[in-house]
């Protein structure tokens, strides 16, 4: 199923044997993959943090460690780019300041915004 295309709906299968699917078969899949460098997001992460004293999201400054605690509370911010790597030339230079710390759920937003304008 293609990313952004609605299922189609139907009913659930009633026979428990049709309610089961086979997963996990290997499959060798070869593709041109665009990679950020390395060390951008652990010194975005350690200005932050020297900044601010801990991980926030910038959008809707949700403190995670007040939800979920400090141990694992910083798995809940992730590190967005302003620029799509789709869109960067292969000597595209990124700024430190560029990116962002969002919340799981603001992380969402800019990627289904972007999705939605190539529509």
């Amino acid at each position: 199923m293609p990313k952004g295309v609605a299922a189609p709906t139907s009913e659930l299968p009633k026979d428990p044997d049709e309610r089961a699917w086979i997963e996990g078969h290997p499959r060798l899949v070869t593709h041109l993959r665009r990679e950020r460098r390395s060390g951008l997001a652990s010194a975005k992460k350690a200005a932050f943090i020297r900044e601010q004293g801990h991980l926030i999201c910038e959008r809707c400054k949700m403190d995670p460690r007040e939800t979920y605690g400090s141990d694992v509370g910083n798995a809940c911010i992730e590190v967005h780019h302003a620029v799509p790597i789709a869109e960067m030339t292969p000597d595209h230079d990124t700024q430190l300041e560029e990116p962002m710390y969002l919340c799981v759920n603001c992380h969402r937003v800019p990627h289904r915004e972007l999705h939605d304008a190539d529509r």
